[in-house]
């Protein structure tokens, strides 16, 4: 897998938005560039939307058949591919406990966490959205935000139509996403107005939130992080 990421890192294929496994990217970058451009629109005197997305175990859910296709379009083929393919085929796994096994169970879905085929899975996934909207990941960590600089009915359409586009993709990748734990923050001045905005994903409403953690630092409308 060592030689497959070498790949990818000298043909420049993983996402520039992915801060996961590579050298010099990490938590703290992804924090620091999303902080940076809060930074900017706040002293200018604009404000921001921020989604969270949460995805439902993630690497536990990639579809076996599905990651074959994505491979292939990062020219990984040949030999590499079929050890892959030959890898995740007819998986299984059991329980011990004392000298009590459970039941044989076959896996058809899942990759080990963090994997570069993991990483290959979601990658995509940052070609989705306009210059309007970015996006940071972290692994299967999603984070969408967006700059208001006109009034709040209009220009939180940019991130719902994104969040849509986002829901569309999950479902064709089969890639659940876990409602309950996504939510919007909007950080900047005049934030308190727009605590009320209603936000979906799919048919799901978003709970709209005042701060929430962020890799273990607390953000806030206010835009103070605060190191929980």
């Amino acid at each position: 897998m060592s030689t497959m990421l070498d790949h990818l890192r000298t043909h420049g294929l993983i996402s520039k938005q992915q801060h996961c496994c590579l050298s010099k990217w990490s938590t703290a970058t992804n924090l620091i560039e999303s902080l940076n451009d809060w930074t900017i629109n706040f002293e200018n005197g604009s404000h921001q939307t921020v989604a969270y997305v949460d995805f439902a175990k993630a690497f536990d859910t990639v579809c076996h058949n599905k990651l074959i296709i994505k491979l292939r379009p990062y020219g990984i083929k040949g030999e590499l591919l079929e050890w892959i393919k030959d890898f995740l085929a007819g998986r299984s796994h059991r329980t011990v406990v004392g000298h009590s096994l459970s039941d044989v169970a076959y896996i058809s879905t899942g990759v080990v966490q963090d994997s570069c085929s993991g990483l290959l899975y979601i990658n995509d996934l940052a070609g989705l959205f306009p210059d309007k909207v970015t996006i940071k990941l972290y692994a299967d960590d999603v984070k969408l935000y967006s700059n208001i600089i006109t009034n709040a009915f209009n220009a939180t359409y940019d991130l719902q139509d994104q969040l849509e586009e986002l829901s569309k993709w999950a479902t064709v990748w089969q890639l659940p996403i876990s409602y309950s734990k996504c939510c919007v923050l909007t950080v900047g001045r005049a934030s308190l107005s727009l605590q009320q905005q209603s936000f979906v994903i799919g048919a799901h409403a978003i709970q709209s939130v005042s701060s929430t953690v962020d890799f273990q630092v607390l953000s806030t409308w206010e835009l103070l992080l605060i190191v929980t």
